[in-house]
């Protein structure tokens, strides 16, 4: 099973040490909150880079909703 948590700010550091003290039956992964989107985000950017110096061809949006 998989439990996300938001944590207060000042009490992270007691949370983390208690749950690696757990660490025979938890698992974790401190995660950034908003990374994925930062990723995302970025990536797309260099795709519209790469697309308007002529080295990619992106997909119009006519071909992007017959994929749904």
């Amino acid at each position: 099973m998989k439990i996300i948590l938001d944590i207060k700010d000042h009490k992270v550091d007691f949370v983390l040490e208690l749950l690696n003290n757990l660490s025979d039956y938890v698992t974790t992964i401190k995660l950034e909150e908003n990374a994925p989107i930062k990723e995302n985000i970025k990536g797309a950017l260099n795709e519209v880079k790469l697309h308007n110096q002529g080295k990619i061809k992106l997909k119009s949006a006519y071909d992007l909703l017959n994929e749904v």
